[in-house]
């Protein structure tokens, strides 16, 4: 259930990364064509602080630290919480197998 709906939050984050892209190569109406942007440059701010504060959870967890950082960038804590459900299972495993 739980990967379920982070996959369709990460599909629907996608879709606003989407959006923002399309503000470069297609006319928006007046408010949005300044709105989407700024949205946009607000939550890769907010992303990009979350690479940062989560920067030691991300190396001891990450197989791949480009990688994971920059889905970190892009879709944040619904990252967080994937990189989070798939230690807990490696974990979980190691300590059936010993």
């Amino acid at each position: 259930m739980l990967k379920t709906a982070l996959i369709i939050a990460r599909l629907l984050t996608a879709v606003f990364w989407l959006g923002v892209l399309s503000t470069f190569a297609l006319e928006w109406p007046a408010p949005l064509n300044q709105m989407i942007p700024w949205l946009g440059a607000s939550i890769l701010a907010v992303h990009g602080f979350e690479v940062l504060v989560w920067q030691k959870k991300i190396r001891m967890v990450s197989n791949n630290l480009m990688k994971d950082n920059l889905m970190v960038l892009i879709f944040g804590a619904f990252h967080m919480a994937q990189l989070s459900l798939e230690w807990n299972a490696q974990q979980q495993a190691s300590r059936v197998e010993s």
